[in-house]
């Protein structure tokens, strides 16, 4: 909004309020994610390798084929 235009208060408060809530909401996901995680561990299974898979999961399958293919070439590149 320019200077030469009146704050319209009532819709600077609703903007404010969504994006505190916004906020909200993120900690709450995040809460819930700590616990999955959590709930896992005590399952047994190994968070490191989850969170991996999450993140791989949610990359383009080109993006990860490519990925893939260049890690393959440093590999090669220092005998790992």
């Amino acid at each position: 909004m320019t200077n030469d235009k009146p704050i319209d208060t009532t819709e600077l408060e609703q903007i404010l309020q969504r994006i505190e809530k916004g906020g909200e909401e993120e900690r709450e996901a995040k809460d819930f994610i700590k616990d999955i995680y959590l709930e896992a561990k005590s399952r047994g299974y190994n968070t490191k390798m989850i969170r991996q898979i999450v993140k791989l999961r949610a990359k383009d399958k080109a993006e990860l084929a490519q990925e893939e293919a260049e890690l393959e070439v440093y590999r090669n590149a220092v005998n790992v």
